[in-house]
């Protein structure tokens, strides 16, 4: 028997079916006969009907005749059978059967009806009354109010843009199994994965592209963790951060795990519709776990997001920030240099990340000159702020994924002196107007702004021209992929003579190379 139909939605009972546990006997027959209501008596020994009225018969479908032919597990749906003899068991220990039920009309449709029923003598022997209330469209719109209540809590648990458990779900979940794991030591972990560059997508394509790149990466990793037992939940974590839970023995391997996540990633690119050109993706992953990361949830989830934020802005990220704070501590004016640093990064994600890797691989290059620990000072300071002119340049310019016009190379070749009058304006920054001028110069004199050649421009300058075009050839853009390293250390050895200082190459191309082997 179905449960009772909630309180809200239960249609009143009409008198007769609130008298009916007053009555004994069949007496008024045609009170019964038409009565409004479908009505039967049946056979409790039996379950079969013994009578029926004229509105029964028209409500289920079936004639008088053959209405008298059935019995109670007749009318219900097949494979209830027990929960009549449920029922008939209730009636005979004096508990009540009212509720509501589902009943099968001839063309087998259901109705829900809610029933009452009494114990009466009929025609000498012991029978049961039965008056029926259709509650078919209440049940319907209970049942409806049910199925958008279930589907509103399954919304806040998933993203709706690209079905995944979505970030307050996740954070349920972690919980849940950080807890599992301070009972009873179950491994646990996480790994983070972010789309590098994101913004580009929104920002020249529009958002509907950059929803549909998102839908695009969340399919690719559903597939990826669907056959994989131990990773528990897969979560779209941020605007474009992504997030998967590991459980099990796979945690003692989480590194791999990272790295298993990238290369289901490596070589995706996507098409914008109406272009001509796939722009390639690119990802960085962070992954941590219990215990070896701390505690609880909140030093599990810094763990990986400091991990995934030192993949993203490269291994000098954490000696630019040491940079970073030593000035803001020691020179006035440089929070104000680094904020607009920032300001060009938010409108060329490229920028930052540029300007600590040329660090890198400035400082590498001063090292292998020589060069005394001041002069190393200022080439770092001088590659933190060298892109700073940029803030003048218009964002479309910046984020153009084709060949620029010459105007907007024009456009392009002012950041220099734009840099070095932001820089000049700040005292105790002297040592990288150099760099920041003349970067762009070249060996042969082709370059700019000034067209310099060789040794005219200050060899600062130089070194930085050479580390700057390493990180530029290298690095991913939202519209091409990076080339490699071997690759790019080609082409400054190719240039060396002509574009860059050729024994700034050399020194360079001789540390990079023992690197790599």
């Amino acid at each position: 028997m179905e449960g009772l139909c909630s309180p809200r939605m239960a249609p009143a009972r009409p008198t007769f079916a609130r008298r009916l546990a007053t009555i004994s006997t069949l007496e008024d027959t045609d009170l019964f006969m038409f009565h409004p209501q479908p009505m039967w008596v049946y056979d409790p020994q039996t379950l079969r009907v013994l009578e029926v009225n004229e509105m029964a018969v028209a409500s289920y479908g079936y004639s008088r005749q053959e209405f008298l032919n059935l019995t109670l597990e007749d009318i219900r749906p097949p494979g209830e059978e027990a929960a009549v003899r449920q029922t008939v068991l209730r009636l005979a220990q004096g508990r009540s059967p009212n509720g509501a039920w589902r009943h099968r009309r001839k063309d087998g449709s259901i109705l829900w009806v809610d029933v009452s029923s009494n114990g009466i003598n009929y025609q000498g022997r012991a029978a049961r009354l039965v008056s029926l209330y259709d509650v078919t469209m209440y049940k319907a719109m209970e049942l409806e109010r049910e199925q958008l209540l279930s589907e509103a809590i399954e919304r806040a648990d998933y993203d709706a843009l690209t079905g995944l458990c979505n970030h307050r779900a996740f954070h349920d979940r972690l919980k849940g199994i950080v807890e599992r794991h301070i009972r009873h030591g179950d491994p646990v972990g996480v790994v983070l994965m972010d789309l590098n560059n994101f913004r580009f997508f929104n920002d020249v394509y529009g958002h509907t592209v950059g929803d549909d790149v998102l839908r695009q990466i969340a399919r690719l990793l559903q597939g990826a963790t669907a056959s994989s037992g131990d990773l528990s939940a897969l979560a779209r974590f941020g605007g474009d951060e992504f997030a998967v839970l590991v459980q099990g023995n796979t945690v003692s391997e989480m590194e791999q795990v990272g790295e298993r996540m990238r290369d289901v990633l490596t070589g995706v690119s996507y098409r914008p519709p109406g272009y001509e050109q796939d722009v390639p993706m690119t990802f960085s992953v962070g992954t941590a776990k219990l215990p070896d990361d701390g505690p609880g949830t909140l030093e599990l989830l810094a763990a990986a997001d400091f991990r995934l934020a030192r993949d993203k802005f490269g291994g000098g990220a954490e000696d630019a920030e040491h940079l970073r704070d030593r000035l803001a501590r020691s020179v006035d004016g440089f929070t104000m240099l680094d904020a607009l640093v920032t300001a060009v990064d938010n409108k060329d994600r490229y920028t930052r990340r540029h300007s600590e890797d040329v660090m890198t691989y400035s400082l590498q290059i001063a090292r292998e000159l020589g060069l005394d620990e001041r002069a190393q000072y200022q080439v770092q300071v001088a590659a933190l702020l060298h892109d700073v002119g940029k803030i003048g340049v218009p964002d479309a310019i910046l984020r153009k994924p084709g060949k620029l016009t010459d105007d907007e190379y024009q456009a392009v070749k002012q950041h220099p002196m734009m840099g070095a009058m932001m820089i000049g304006s700040v005292p105790g920054f002297e040592g990288a107007l150099d760099a920041t001028r003349h970067h762009h110069e070249r060996w042969d004199g082709e370059g700019y702004p000034f067209g310099l050649c060789g040794e005219e421009t200050p060899l600062v300058a130089r070194l930085m021209a050479v580390a700057d075009a390493y990180s530029a050839m290298t690095t991913d853009r939202p519209y091409r992929k990076g080339m490699s390293q071997e690759r790019a250390l080609q082409i400054l050895e190719e240039g060396a003579g002509a574009q860059w200082d050729p024994h700034c190459v050399a020194v360079f191309v001789q540390a990079r190379r023992r690197m790599l082997t």
